[in-house]
């Protein structure tokens, strides 16, 4: 018996925990399952990933999230890159 389909909410707080490294061994397995085959998920994903960066540089996080966001998300060099461009943009946007 498959499992039912996520609802985008839940869908979107499994994807978010997953960026923040709040899931089990179980659960980021089956979300680095999706990625490979499911492309839709995928930018799915990278939206939630560009979210995360501004909610970060805007201050919006909670506490407990800006915590796992600079211990997990921030663990890429891509990551890192993604982050000073968001920095750059919003300096830009606050000048003008």
């Amino acid at each position: 018996m498959g499992s039912l389909p996520m609802s985008p909410v839940d869908e979107r707080g499994q994807i978010r925990s997953y960026l923040l490294g709040g899931l089990d061994e179980a659960g980021q397995e089956q979300v680095e399952m999706r990625l490979l085959f499911d492309a839709g998920y995928g930018e799915r994903v990278s939206a939630a990933q560009n979210e995360l960066v501004d909610e970060y540089v805007f201050g919006t996080l909670s506490a407990a999230e800006r915590e796992q966001f600079e211990q997990n998300f921030l663990s890429t060099p891509e990551r890192l890159r993604q982050l000073r461009i968001a920095r750059a943009l919003e300096t830009y946007a606050d000048r003008n």
